[in-house]
This record gives structure tokens, C-alpha cells and sequence, in this order.
């Protein structure tokens, strides 16, 4: 193997290790916002009744429990389709909240994009290597 190529299960660990530091620009982004009132686009949250410290804070935990299910991805393939279901609704949700805040503010906060770009990219890597599987060429995608 070449040093330039990722192995397939080294995905799962790539995806943990982005989603751990996500968990952790959530954890710095929550209690920023419980201290602060820097940002005053984040402290109105559209069409939501819960305040902006308590998103991010289920953001923390399913960043959290994310980066458990990658690496236990590593050890056991059997909840692979839960992972992504839950990484494409989390990823999901994130856009329901970039939009929303676009929309209903007329700005976006930078740090709420950069967590919400950490759930596209763990998304993508698992859409990657769950679905495509181009390294093993048994994903339902691919060529035989």
C-alpha cells in the first residue's frame, strides 16, 4: 500500500477524529455563548423555542456519540447504516439551522459554519465509505 492512499477502515477514524474536534468547538462555542453575548446573531434561534446554549449542547452530544459509533465502526461493520442515518440527520439539522439563520437574521455566525461544515464532512466521509467503498468494490455503488 502507498503511503498517499487512505485505507478503508483509516475513514472511520478520520471521520471520529473530526467528529471529536467538532465536539470540542461545541463544547468552546457553548460556553461562549452561556458567558458572552458577543455574538448576537446565535442568541435568536428561529423558529425554535430552546436557547442557542442548549443547541449547542445536543450538538456536543451528538458530536460525542457520533465520534463513538466511527470507531466502533472500526471494530464492528454492524451499525454502519445507523451511523449514517444519524450522521445525515445531524448534518441535516445543521442546514436547517444555517438556513434558517441566513434567512431569518440576515447573517451567519462563522463559528456556526465551521461546526456545521465538521457534520458535512463527517457525513461525506461516512456517505464515502459506507456507501461507495471504492477500495474494496463491494458497496451496492459500485462497478463489477
Amino acid at each position: 500500500m502507498r503511503l498517499g492512499r487512505l485505507r478503508y477502515l483509516d475513514l472511520f477514524y478520520l471521520a471520529g477524529g473530526i467528529s471529536i474536534a467538532n465536539s470540542i468547538l461545541l463544547g468552546y462555542a457553548s460556553w461562549q455563548r452561556a458567558f458572552s453575548v458577543d455574538c448576537h446573531v446565535c442568541h435568536y434561534v428561529a423558529l425554535l423555542t430552546v436557547s442557542d446554549v442548549m443547541i449547542s449542547i445536543a450538538g456536543l452530544i451528538a458530536s460525542l456519540i457520533l465520534a463513538v459509533l466511527c470507531y466502533l465502526l472500526y471494530f464492528k461493520n454492524r451499525h454502519k447504516y445507523v451511523t449514517l442515518l444519524l450522521s445525515g440527520s445531524f448534518a441535516g439539522f445543521a442546514s436547517f439551522l444555517q438556513i434558517s439563520q441566513a434567512y431569518f437574521a440576515d447573517k451567519v455566525c462563522l463559528q456556526c459554519l465551521a461546526i456545521s461544515a465538521g457534520f458535512y464532512l463527517v457525513f461525506g466521509i461516512l456517505l464515502y465509505s459506507i456507501v461507495f467503498k471504492p477500495s474494496s468494490g463491494t458497496g451496492p455503488l459500485c462497478r463489477r
